[in-house]
């Protein structure tokens, strides 16, 4: 997020603090963000040929039951630290749309270690910020999802960095949920 909010600051000429950044869970919170901040109404990437990476998502069967097992846990424990019924819960929404604060990931944090018995510190909640993330530190993967998200955030960046005032923000967000 620091590398993020230079570029961005460098490149709008802004004063945005990287922990605000958190605040915008989404590429499109953050273009608009942008946006509001500069006063221009659209922001659009350079018209040029965007990296795709092609990973394969289908996993053994096995590996999806486990998962599964992992989602219903911490969707269980977000569940009880929000209030909230575990239906309303997608594996797939930000710990912000749920309604999350710092304390709360404290708090998941700390039940991921008694559930679990791993030590997850509250701020990578934020890197692994929705059930289905945030279950890649108990299933193991996030050693190897760490090591692949690098091009990724390149990539990121690149992109961010032909951000002007004719960008559009439905093609900025479109790319930027495609990545994630």
């Amino acid at each position: 997020m620091v590398e993020l909010s230079r570029i961005i600051n460098n490149d709008h000429m802004l004063d945005i603090d990287a922990s605000e950044l958190y605040d915008y869970s989404t590429p499109e919170r953050i273009a608009r963000l942008i946006s509001e901040r500069t006063g221009n109404d659209r922001i659009v990437p350079e018209r040029k040929q965007i990296p795709v990476q092609n990973v394969s998502t289908e996993e053994p069967e096995a590996e999806k039951e486990d998962m599964q097992d992992i989602y219903e846990g911490l969707t269980s424990i977000i569940s009880e630290i929000l209030h909230l019924p575990s239906s309303d819960i997608d594996i797939n929404d930000s710990f912000s749309e749920l309604g999350m604060d710092s304390i709360n990931m404290i708090e998941l944090s700390r039940r991921m270690k008694d559930t679990y018995d791993v030590s997850v510190d509250a701020s990578e909640l934020y890197d692994y910020n929705s059930v289905k993330k945030a279950s890649q530190l108990i299933g193991g993967d996030h050693i190897i999802q760490e090591s692949s998200s690098g091009d990724s955030e390149k990539s990121v960046l690149e992109m961010l960095k032909g951000i002007d005032d004719e960008t559009d923000l439905d093609d900025l967000d479109k790319y930027l949920t495609d990545l994630l």
